[in-house]
C-alpha cells in the first residue's frame, strides 16, 4: 500500500461519540474497528441511507454500503 487509509477526523471528536445517529457526507472514509453496532446515515447524493456497522464491515469504506446508482429499465414499445 502506497497510500495510508483515510479516516475522517470527525470520528475522533467528542461530539461524535455522544450522538446516537451520525450523518456522514464523506464516503471515502474507512470504518474504524471500534465503531461496531453504531448507526450511520450515509449521504448518497440524494438522500441519507441508514447503515448499522457490523464487525465484518471494519476496514471497508463507508461509500460501499450506500448505493448511488438507480437501476432502471426502459419499457419497450409494442410493434403494430
Amino acid at each position: 500500500m502506497w497510500k495510508l487509509p483515510y479516516i475522517n477526523p470527525v470520528f475522533f471528536s467528542k461530539n461524535f461519540k455522544a450522538k446516537k445517529a451520525y450523518k456522514i457526507f464523506i464516503r471515502n472514509s474507512i470504518i474504524p474497528k471500534n465503531y461496531f453496532s453504531k448507526s450511520f446515515d450515509i449521504y448518497n447524493g440524494k438522500k441519507f441511507i441508514n447503515v448499522v456497522v457490523k464487525p465484518e464491515m471494519a476496514g471497508n469504506k463507508l461509500g460501499e454500503f450506500s448505493i448511488t446508482k438507480v437501476l432502471g429499465f426502459k419499457k419497450k414499445k409494442k410493434k403494430k
